[in-house]
């Protein structure tokens, strides 16, 4: 088992560039244990209450069918989520104990916006790769999971052409596109993941990584180490510092 396509979501093309923004310790962890980590969705609602969670019009849809049948229509190929009896919205929400992402930022270049967000977390490094070469590196995984890009809706107005959780999981407000998002996701049944913010899942490290950014605002030490770590640990990919605070080349010596 390995990464396979969901016909409810969107992929991007093979050759799509695919960045993953962290801090050093990630990246340690990443080439040490060759494992990459997936975020529960219902940890991500820290910080965006919304995440994986229904459109208005659908959890109206939910709650209209319950009154009509006494029964909730399935949230998932053979999977009943909610309960036959739902008195309150929130049981929607659980399938977010259930579900695990890994975020990347798609777009052929780097982003000011993204290095100076996590950069201000502390997190000056970045990972490029492709679609392509996330899914061959999760040929190592062991397990079932699905990948797309996020959609950034309207919630009040968004009418998905089939209610389905993989769909709710690649959904997020407008207020959010900046991010460019595309998310791969793994799902865990039983809601096994209480307690925890998520899973890591097996990678192949040499066939992820195509280089390593290191962020424009980071010391130079940080550079040395990072090209310190991949030969330790013989992953033969590119590490170079960003160039976006670089001056143009045609502009140097005037």
């Amino acid at each position: 088992m390995a990464y396979n396509k969901h016909p409810v979501l969107d992929e991007p093309a093979d050759n799509q560039v695919l960045w993953r923004y962290m801090d050093l310790e990630k990246l340690v962890a990443l080439l040490e244990y060759e494992t990459l980590f997936f975020a529960r969705l219902s940890a991500l609602a820290k910080d965006d209450p919304f995440e994986g969670l229904p459109a208005r019009w659908e959890a109206e849809a939910f709650k209209d069918a319950e009154r009509r049948a006494g029964d909730m229509p399935r949230l998932s190929e053979g999977v009943r989520i909610v309960p036959a009896s739902v008195e309150s919205l929130g049981q929607l929400g659980m399938p977010r104990d259930m579900l695990c992402v890994s975020c990347w930022h798609a777009s052929s270049h780097e982003s000011a916006a993204m290095w100076n967000m996590y950069s201000r977390q502390g997190k000056g490094i970045a990972i490029r790769s492709t679609f392509q070469r996330l899914k061959t590196s999760l040929l190592a995984c062991g397990e079932e999971v699905y990948g797309g890009n996020v959609k950034y809706v309207d919630f009040d107005m968004h009418k998905p052409q089939r209610s389905n959780i993989y769909e709710w999981a690649t959904c997020k407000r407008l207020g959010f596109a900046h991010e460019m998002e595309f998310r791969v996701i793994a799902m865990r049944l039983g809601g096994n993941l209480s307690g925890t913010d998520g899973v890591s899942l097996n990678v192949a490290t040499s066939e992820l990584l195509e280089s390593i950014i290191i962020s424009p605002y980071q010391s130079s030490w940080v550079e040395d180490t990072v090209r310190r770590l991949v030969q330790r640990y013989s992953i033969p990919t590119d590490v170079r510092k960003s160039s976006l605070l670089s001056l143009p080349e045609y502009f140097l010596g005037t």
